[in-house]
């Protein structure tokens, strides 16, 4: 036993507390930060897992098929602690079961994600135990220390998800399958490496190629003792038996269906790995297909520098030794870390589905090859120094590994996603040669729009991400009636939705980008989205493939850009115009200027004019001839003919902007121009009510809907103008008198009235009824 203050026991204590602090200290800081992809769909099905399992059914618990059952249960943990904190909710199984799918609160996937927080840095340590009894004291360290502080593994352990586990229970399954082949009579290092093994094949269904990997080993060792084939076949037999145990026993939906949940496993997975329909419609835009070599570069990209550089001075120091002991390549730990790299990265680039994070469960493996590289240089460069010397040296060897592999790790925190490898060209060349971005980086997008466009209707492909940053409505980036759109980075390298709406936003410009560590993640484009074009006629050498108004909703009486994008050649004269919608009737139409966009492209630009006048409605754009879509033309000018009125508002939502009174011997007409302040209003009542001047009683008056509940308040938009008219029926027999009208606003459902800032709840016109048959 390696030891530096004489107590074994002391020591060990030590270094595993420094190294859980290590690893746990980049995993728990800033959880908060920000979202992935798959996230929200952890939260439901952990959700949906304890809920099964709360009401006694079992089979429920088959949540997923990947099976991801150590993530169901690390997130059920996580969402009962949280729901202790919440006094005021619901039963515990009705609180599980109206969590949404597919959006999720910050808070509450916070607190899901810290049981693997901390189990991740409980697992560095157990593998630090195994490494120590493997490797001397310097290399179980070092590799410790790359685990600890690896940015593709610190990445993936703080989020809720399963590539982690599939990837940290494989290597404690794998270490422990060394040592009890180094140590054979040792059934409980067979019994570990088992339930470890069964462990990894719950989180993720590709790490049942621990099981020919075992059967390989198992081959290996009974060929170079084959007068004790029974005995070797009976402790792999053990081994077998703890994974199919440790499978069983972990899931409940395999307490009723021992065999059928496990075969179910491995035949999704054969079906995902087999089905090359997903692979096929996977789009490379921006960056090449890499075909065979994908695991090697993405591999590569995620790689720490340290890690790879280690790896290739042990096979420089290695091919040496190797030439002296061909004989003992086997018996070498090392040999078989390297196989298991090399054979499950093979084994990975059969399947048709594909992602960086899949390659992980070699990433300790590695860690630990390079940290017997840099050891061997370290035995080299202090050979012939004395004991002392060396022991001295090997503190400072460590400290100046820890700090390095801080330097790589802390300049992405807590984006450590965003790192890739400077010895492959860093961020830079990462955007030219692998896809990038699981969500990082939307956080900001969200915080951004939640600041400076707080309501606005959104599109994006990656609503989940955003949510739980933006309270306004997420719908997809092609959708209708956006504000703004959202372009990440992975959807424009895969040119999705399709390469001229990429092209045509990038041309405009947008108005707000998140970049990190060098990687262009995401852009915030005005709205609304870019619309296909049916096919129509042709301008020449051009077909028109898209266009777009440069608003979501068209201003009446005010000027109407329309882009039409074009492929092919430069494009001959086309006119767009607005017309009913019938599409009959020609209200406007503009021939519009010609612009190069890019490769093929091109953008003409139609400056139309909306007429004054017209109605609130849909009408139609046309092409020539060929029918674009349609448009909403909406009022935002107040009638010039109505009086015109400042400083009314309502609550802060809606405001009074002009009126005209039109009294008669039978009826008060009240016409009222409303402008919304804002977006996504309640539905409002409008009342109009007449008030005898001296008491302030009502002695008539009317409670209507906006246009009779034909346009409710709930459908304006911010700026939007809306003439309505109150009609009061005068009372046959209204005593002779001073009378008062006044208008406001107030929810139906409570009778609750909006206030004017100087805290009335309704306007009183300028005017004064003096009933005698005549106003005055």
């Amino acid at each position: 036993m390696h030891t530096i203050f004489g107590k074994p026991w002391f020591l060990n204590l030590l270094l595993s507390a420094a190294i859980f602090a290590l690893a746990l200290l980049p995993r728990a800081c800033a959880l908060d930060r920000f979202v992935t992809a798959d996230e929200a769909k952890w939260v439901y099905r952990s959700a949906q897992f304890l809920a099964a399992l709360l009401q006694g059914q079992p089979a429920g618990t088959s949540v997923n098929l990947t099976p991801a059952v150590t993530t169901t249960w690390l997130g059920s943990a996580g969402l009962w602690a949280y729901y202790q904190q919440q006094p005021d909710a619901p039963p515990l199984v009705d609180w599980l079961l109206a969590q949404p799918e597919f959006r999720t609160d910050l808070p509450l996937l916070v607190a899901a994600r810290w049981p693997g927080v901390l189990l991740s840095a409980l697992l560095v340590v157990l593998l630090f135990w195994q490494a120590r009894a493997l490797f001397n004291l310097r290399i179980a360290l070092v590799g410790a220390l790359f685990i600890a502080l690896d940015p593709h593994t610190v990445a993936l352990s703080r989020v809720l998800g399963h590539d982690i586990w599939a990837a940290l229970f494989a290597s404690v399954s794998l270490l422990a399958l060394l040592l009890a082949a180094r140590a054979p009579d040792r059934w409980w290092l067979w019994a570990l490496s088992g339930a470890a093994a069964g462990l990894a094949c719950l989180s993720k269904a590709p790490a049942f190629f621990l099981l020919p990997f075992a059967g390989l080993l198992g081959v290996v060792h009974i060929w170079r003792q084959r007068d004790r084939w029974r005995w070797w076949l009976a402790r792999f037999a053990l081994w077998g038996g703890a994974a199919y145990l440790a499978f069983v026993l972990v899931w409940p939906a395999a307490w009723v269906e021992p065999l059928g949940r496990p075969w179910a496993v491995v035949n999704n997975a054969f079906l995902s790995a087999t089905d090359t329909e997903e692979a096929e419609a996977e789009n490379y835009w921006r960056v090449p297909e890499l075909g065979p070599w994908y695991y090697v570069v993405n591999g590569g990209f995620k790689l720490s520098p340290l890690v790879l550089g280690g790896v290739g001075l042990l096979l420089i120091f290695g091919a040496a030794t190797l030439a002296r002991r061909r004989d003992a390549l086997v018996e070498s730990p090392l040999f078989w870390l390297l196989a298991f790299t090399l054979l499950f990265t093979a084994f990975m680039t059969l399947g048709g589905k594909r992602s960086s994070r899949y390659i992980l469960p070699i990433f300790p493996a590695l860690a630990l090859v390079a940290a017997a590289g840099w050891d061997e240089l370290f035995g080299w460069a202090t050979a012939g120094f004395s004991a002392a010397a060396k022991k001295a040296l090997s503190g400072a060897y460590l400290a100046g590994l820890t700090v390095a592999a801080a330097v790589v790790l802390l300049p992405s925190a807590p984006y450590y996603l965003t790192y890739y490898n400077p010895l492959f060209g860093g961020a830079a060349a990462a955007q030219r040669w692998v896809k990038i971005g699981w969500g990082e980086g939307l956080d900001q997008v969200g915080r951004f729009l939640q600041r400076e466009l707080p309501g606005s209707r959104v599109g994006t492909a990656y609503a989940s991400t955003v949510a739980p940053f933006f309270s306004g409505d997420i719908a997809g980036v092609t959708s209708d009636r956006l504000d703004y759109l959202v372009l990440y980075s992975k959807q424009v390298q895969s040119g999705e939705p399709s390469p001229a709406f990429i092209e045509y936003f990038e041309h405009s410009g947008p108005v707000f980008s998140v970049n990190l560590q060098g990687l262009h993640l995401a852009d915030v484009y005005p709205g609304p989205a870019l619309q296909p074009v049916a096919a129509g006629e042709s301008a020449g050498p051009a077909t028109p493939i898209a266009y777009r108004p440069l608003v979501a909703v068209g201003r009446i009486g005010e000027p109407l850009a329309v882009d039409v994008i074009w492929q092919g050649g430069e494009p001959s004269p086309v006119a767009v115009s607005l017309r009913a919608a019938d599409g009959v009737t020609e209200l406007a139409a503009a021939t519009g200027q010609v612009s190069p966009l890019a490769g093929e492209l091109w953008l003409s630009r139609h400056a139309l004019a909306a007429p004054a006048g017209l109605a609130r409605g849909s009408y139609a754009l046309y092409l020539g001839q060929t029918r674009l879509g349609d448009i909403d033309l909406r009022q935002f000018e107040t009638p010039p003919e109505l009086g015109q009125v400042r400083g009314v508002e309502f609550g802060g939502q809606v405001a009074l902007t002009g009126y005209q009174f039109e009294p008669s011997e039978d009826y008060l007409a009240v016409t009222l121009a409303w402008q919304a302040l804002q977006t996504h209003l309640p539905d409002y009542t409008v009342f109009a009510q007449l008030l005898a001047s001296d008491t302030q009683t009502r002695v008539a008056g009317i409670d209507s809907p906006p246009l009779k509940g034909d346009y409710p308040t709930s459908r304006w938009l911010a700026g939007e103008v809306v003439v309505d008219r109150a009609v009061v029926a005068v009372p046959p027999d209204l005593p002779a008198g001073r009378y008062d009208i006044i208008v406001g606003l107030y929810r139906p459902e409570t009778g609750q009235r909006l206030l004017l800032p100087n805290g009335q709840d309704y306007w009183l016109l300028p005017w004064t009824l003096l009933w005698k048959g005549q106003e005055s």
